[in-house]
């Protein structure tokens, strides 16, 4: 319930949706500003939720989704040989 993986956060951001996750599970390099909200706790959550109207949400998952858009194998997984130190 506490974790997360890059490949469902992309998902996320390819529907176009918010994201909103848990603080111990940023993601490098993924969208930690207006497309994202993070959270501590369950009260956390629960705050994250109430303060967030449609319209900021939609505007969040705009925002992803033009992300995701700019997003293409070739430098993710250049990203992931260097991460690896693949040459």
């Amino acid at each position: 319930e506490r974790t997360l993986t890059s490949g469902s956060a992309i998902l996320a951001l390819s529907m176009g949706t918010a994201l909103l996750l848990p603080e111990d599970a940023r993601v490098i390099e993924l969208p930690d500003f207006f497309g994202t909200t993070f959270f501590d706790s369950k009260e956390g959550f629960v705050e994250a939720v109430s303060a967030l109207d449609r319209e900021t949400l939609n505007a969040m998952g705009h925002q992803n989704r033009q992300i995701a858009d700019q997003l293409n194998w070739k430098d993710i997984g250049t990203a992931v040989a260097k991460a690896y130190c693949i040459p």
